[in-house]
């Protein structure tokens, strides 16, 4: 199967023409703005060549109103459309009702190979480019701090508004192999999917769907990252992590309030073969289900439904 990568500005009616398959990722839905020549020559293309020609549109995001819902345009056209679970899947149905679940992965051969950073002590990592649970953290890593010898690692964009806090280490958006190097480094990854004031704001300006509804259609990445790099994971109860972790057997699922999350950090901290025995099962459980092989399977199995 030969396959090819290009910006949404090159797609012609020659690429559609020597391809079967056409895979447009998060167009309108992944903050590049597209203007509407480039959008409707796109979809003059699909559809004139719709009943000859597999047309995917591929979404990770409950993004599906930005600019002014171009994502639902092209879901509306498109043969078929791929997600990444069943909560983004009943919102997609609205307006394709041929839509199939592709799971997110990681790419173990990247992370097995990939060295942990060398970090003194016991450090626990929160990482987020969305900037998911800010409140919550700084009130878990002043508390904590103030009763363990612990450390923490803030990485993303919105980690620099921790640099005041004692304790904290602050990383930017870093190179892929360089975040799994700090979480193989790590005892701890903290999932705070909880979204405070100017979170919700930031989402609302994009979004017409609830909080709740744009969170549970995150998918598991957190889980996966965490299972493939050994380390623990603590997480909110969404959707997907509620799918993904089983209590105490690869994770700990806790609920909102600060007292929860700082109850489980000290039972992972306290507790090594608790610790010991949700790292090595969420290992497993990911270098079986969360690979590039698997969903490799995956999408030739989804694959081989749409051309029946």
């Amino acid at each position: 199967m030969n396959s090819s990568v290009i910006s949404y500005t090159h797609f012609n009616e020659e690429l559609v023409l020597t391809n079967d398959i056409i895979i447009f990722q998060r167009i309108g839905a992944n903050g590049v703005m597209i203007s509407s020549n480039d959008a409707n020559g796109i979809f003059t293309l699909i559809d004139q060549y719709k009943n000859s020609k597999m047309f995917i549109y591929l979404l990770d995001d409950l993004l599906l109103d930005d600019q002014d819902g171009l994502p639902i345009e092209f879901i509306k056209r498109c043969n078929a459309v791929i997600c990444s679970n069943d909560s983004i899947e009943k919102h997609i149905q609205m307006y394709n009702k041929n839509v199939h679940v592709l799971r997110t992965f990681v790419d173990m051969k990247v992370i097995d190979k990939t060295q942990a950073m060398e970090l003194a002590g016991f450090n626990i990592i929160w990482a987020s480019t969305g900037g998911f649970g800010l409140d919550i953290m700084k009130q878990i890593i002043t508390t904590i701090r103030n009763e363990l010898d612990i450390n923490f690692i803030c990485m993303g964009g919105s980690a620099k508004l921790f640099k005041s806090i004692e304790g904290t280490t602050i990383v930017p958006i870093v190179p892929f192999e360089q975040m799994v190097s700090y979480l193989k480094g790590c005892q701890i990854l903290l999932n705070p999917m909880i979204a405070d004031e100017a979170a919700i704001i930031r989402i609302q300006k994009r979004n017409r769907r609830t909080i709740k509804e744009f969170i549970d259609c995150k998918s598991e990445i957190k889980y996966a990252l965490a299972g493939a790099t050994n380390t623990a994971i603590i997480s909110s109860k969404t959707s997907s992590y509620l799918y993904a972790i089983k209590d105490n057997e690869n994770g700990i699922l806790v609920d909102s309030a600060p007292e929860d999350w700082i109850k489980a950090i000290k039972r992972l901290y306290y507790d090594e073969n608790l610790r010991s025995h949700i790292i090595n099962n969420a290992y497993n459980d990911v270098a079986k289900n969360y690979t590039l092989d698997k969903a490799a399977q995956n999408i030739i199995s989804i694959f081989g439904k749409l051309f029946v």
